[in-house]
């Protein structure tokens, strides 16, 4: 069974024309709201393990969709329910590994890690939405994976495989995957669901995860903590009330390149706030991975329409 073809007319009713730049808008202060929450979560880490601040971040988010969708019937019990939940699933994964990535690592290198699922979402969107693919987009995959390698700063002479953590490197690269399907499905349940409904399911489903996994180990935050808390988790509402919205605007492959700010953004705090500082070696990889997933959202840019296959 073929679900609803996600043409221009599903998801918005603007003109074709029109919805890059609309993308362009929601997902440029998205970036900002997410770059920002970042801060915060690596400011607490030290203090708050990193499952309570996974169920703070949806917990937080929860309650202001509640509030914003209050009794609507249609939010909760909507169209395509599976879709949502398997949304959910993935994101609550994408959320985990980013999270202990901005813990262990500097703050651009995990954000910009995390924003590798554009090469997870171009592979998934062929897939599950039925996008062609282009065999020149294994070039800039090819490109990633190499700045990728810079990036985490190997040392092969001193038997180093990387400077950097490598597991947070291999957990924040699963969390990245993670995201790219999660990322897809949005692209899909937007042709079923208002943008409340979606938000609803992913952050009600990561707060019903993350739970019982704090409670294991919960720390009570102070009163500077719970309003750092409260800051990080309204950082992470705006951000992904912009995301999803942009998602509704254009190709998940193209949407999903234009987060890569974020990496920008989180330099500069990184720098700024946690003094950090990357070699030569680092930034010259995170601008030949920033190019590669960036030049492999250019090459989807002629992808044919899209359709939603069943499994």
């Amino acid at each position: 069974m073929k679900l609803k073809s996600l043409s221009s007319e599903n998801l918005s009713g603007s003109r074709e024309i029109d919805r890059p730049l609309y993308a362009l808008f929601w997902m440029g202060i998205s970036a900002l709201s997410f770059s920002a929450m970042g801060v915060f979560v690596k400011k607490l880490s030290p203090a708050i393990p990193h499952f309570e601040l996974v169920f703070f971040r949806s917990w937080i988010n929860l309650l202001a969709v509640v509030l914003i969708v209050r009794g609507d019937r249609r939010v909760y019990f909507p169209k395509g329910i599976k879709l949502l939940i398997f949304r959910g699933l993935f994101g609550t994964g994408s959320l985990a590994g980013l999270f202990y990535t901005i813990t262990h690592l500097p703050l651009s290198v995990a954000v910009l890690i995390g924003w590798c699922s554009p090469i997870f979402v171009y592979l998934f969107s062929w897939t599950l939405l039925g996008e062609s693919i282009r065999l020149s987009a294994f070039r800039w995959i090819a490109m990633a994976f190499v700045g990728l390698i810079l990036t985490i700063r190997p040392d092969f002479s001193a038997g180093v495989v990387s400077r950097l953590p490598l597991s947070a490197v291999l957990i924040g690269l699963v969390g990245s995957a993670s995201a790219g399907m999660a990322y897809v499905a949005v692209r899909a349940a937007t042709a079923q669901a208002g943008v409340q409904t979606i938000i609803l399911y992913f952050v009600g489903i990561a707060t019903l995860i993350s739970a019982p996994i704090a409670a294991v180990q919960w720390v009570a935050p102070n009163f500077q903590q719970w309003t750092e808390l409260l800051i990080m988790g309204g950082f992470a509402t705006i951000g992904q009330y912009m995301m999803t919205q942009g998602y509704r605007f254009a190709p998940a492959g193209i949407v999903s390149t234009m987060s890569l700010t974020a990496a920008v953004y989180s330099a500069f705090f990184g720098w700024w706030i946690f003094d950090e500082r990357l070699d030569a070696m680092q930034i010259l990889g995170m601008l030949i991975l920033g190019s590669g997933i960036a030049l492999l959202a250019l090459s989807s840019q002629k992808m044919s329409g899209s359709k939603i296959r069943s499994n």
